[in-house]
């Protein structure tokens, strides 16, 4: 499995499902850290705008941004799940609109996530600097 002890995802610290969506993947994969895309706009992702930096999540390692549905198959071999991260890298032109489309409606998909889930998950990631989370659900500091 790759490590993901430098790899960290980041999300809009204001939408609850997006929060609560990546808190379920870094409970999933050993060493990936969570952290908000407002904490980042100064800094690693100054060059893309906040519209642009808002719109879709992030994934930072070993200095590189991968951005929007390129952040799937990162994910996946980070997971330690090769062949998928592949079959996601070779299914990249159909992900691509998917994956707009899908972050385009989010405040609509969110109402699958309990609002206090949703809530909780915000909080947290908003009160800390960057998170781990164990595959036990707890978390790492």
């Amino acid at each position: 499995m790759a490590p993901a002890s430098r790899a960290t995802l980041l999300v809009d610290g204001a939408c609850g499902v997006c929060c609560w969506g990546a808190l379920q993947i870094a409970a999933r994969i050993d060493g990936l850290a969570l952290s908000t895309i407002q904490r980042h706009l100064g800094s690693e992702l100054a060059e893309l705008g906040a519209d642009r930096a808002l719109a879709s999540w992030h994934l930072l390692r070993c200095g590189q941004i991968v951005s929007g549905a390129d952040v799937i198959p990162a994910l996946l071999a980070l997971a330690g799940r090769r062949r998928q991260a592949v079959l996601a890298c070779r299914m990249l032109p159909a992900l691509r609109p998917a994956y707009r489309a899908l972050a385009a409606t989010r405040a609509f998909w969110s109402r699958a996530v309990p609002a206090e889930r949703r809530s909780a998950a915000r909080e947290l990631l908003d009160r800390e600097d960057s998170i781990r989370v164990a595959r036990s659900g707890r978390l790492r500091r």
